[in-house]
């Protein structure tokens, strides 16, 4: 049975470390829910999961599992890891190199006494969930990488857990591998009805699992949406540029009749009007804009309302798309086209037009 995660003000201060690990960081997970952690190496995520799981033990804060209080340091109240029913999936396959796949998944079940015939059946119903039935008596060490990471997360469904927790689990696979089962593994998560909380650095990953991706850095939670609103409204340039909004211009705020006219630096162009006050005052802004939102044309044709006249500088032919670096006044954006054939040279005056409602502004 699935349960609610609730992470509140969670506060980790390590030794003689003066910056805090994890700094006030709230998080709810509704029951059934994958919650997507995204940040860069040291921002507290993986430190966040550990927490729940208490193999970490947080300074400040509570935590919470299915309205039952497992961490509360303020009020001495921690709950031992093996007390709080949870599937961990880890980086490493962990699986046991001496045991059968059965054995492997069986093990867990072993260690809370269930019967034989439990036993059985819940490992039948694991290994089918995860595509191994066919390999059930196989030794686990003749299994692809692949397979022994599903071998671990069947092994972690096997008991039916409150929480499944994984931290990174296809990082040390190779690329087609990570793809196939980063493809699989929604969809086993979602069958087995479990809450998830997925810690990654590849916004890939969290926008594929992720029902919502929470964002971390220097031990903060920053933004927490839907991969939708995430990639359409980051919160800040720091997030636009982690998932994928390469392209961040200098712009100019303004003020005419108590809105904003958003203009591009050097150009007389309106982008779109502005109702935000703190923008408006701050006048200077970063304008973030995906490169693959952006389409360029010959200057002889047409285009969308907002179009700006640039030069190509130069062109990265990558086989199925073309990545073209154009200026723009003084500045650099790098705009990506698919298709196997380049349309533009290097030097070429072209259109660039922008999508507004795909523009991200930020006074950072």
């Amino acid at each position: 049975m699935s349960s609610k995660l609730v992470i509140d003000s969670l506060m980790k201060h390590y030794p003689n470390v003066s910056r805090p690990a994890i700094n006030k960081v709230s998080i709810t997970i509704e029951a059934g829910e994958i919650l997507a952690l995204l940040g860069p190496s040291g921002c507290g995520k993986t430190t966040t999961l550990r927490s729940v799981a208490g193999l970490e033990q947080p300074t400040g804060g509570t935590i919470s599992i299915d309205g039952i209080v497992v961490n509360d340091p303020a009020n001495g109240i921690f709950v031992q890891p093996q007390r709080r029913n949870l599937g961990m999936v880890f980086q490493s396959y962990a699986v046991w190199p001496h045991m059968t796949v059965r054995e492997n998944v069986a093990y867990p079940l072993l260690a809370r006494k269930a019967s034989a015939k439990e036993i059985r059946s819940k490992v039948d119903e694991a290994l089918e969930l995860v595509g191994l039935s066919d390999y059930i008596d196989r030794p686990v060490v003749a299994l692809s990488g692949g397979q022994m990471q599903r071998v671990a997360l069947a092994r972690s469904l096997s008991y039916k857990p409150r929480l499944l927790l994984l931290d990174e689990p296809l990082s040390n696979l190779d690329a087609k591998l990570r793809i196939r089962l980063r493809d699989d593994l929604r969809k086993i998560i979602k069958e087995a009805g479990v809450t998830a909380l997925y810690v990654t650095h590849d916004q890939a990953e969290a926008v594929v699992l992720g029902d919502r991706i929470g964002v971390m850095r220097d031990g903060e939670l920053l933004q927490i949406d839907t991969p939708l609103g995430l990639y359409n409204n980051p919160a800040n340039s720091f997030i636009a540029n982690f998932t994928g909004a390469e392209a961040v211009l200098n712009g100019v705020i303004e003020p005419v009749g108590g809105r904003g006219v958003l203009r591009l630096v050097g150009s007389d162009e309106q982008i779109k009007l502005i109702d935000d006050e703190q923008l408006i005052k701050a006048r200077n802004v970063k304008i973030s804009i995906r490169p693959e939102n952006v389409s360029i044309n010959s200057v002889t044709e047409g285009g969308h309302a907002v179009a700006f006249v640039g030069n190509i500088v130069d062109r990265q032919y990558q086989g199925t798309q073309t990545l073209y670096s154009v200026d723009l006044y003084g500045q650099r954006m790098d705009i990506l086209e698919l298709g196997t054939s380049p349309r533009f040279q290097s030097g070429e005056a072209v259109k660039v037009n922008f999508p507004i409602d795909n523009c991200s502004v930020f006074i950072n």
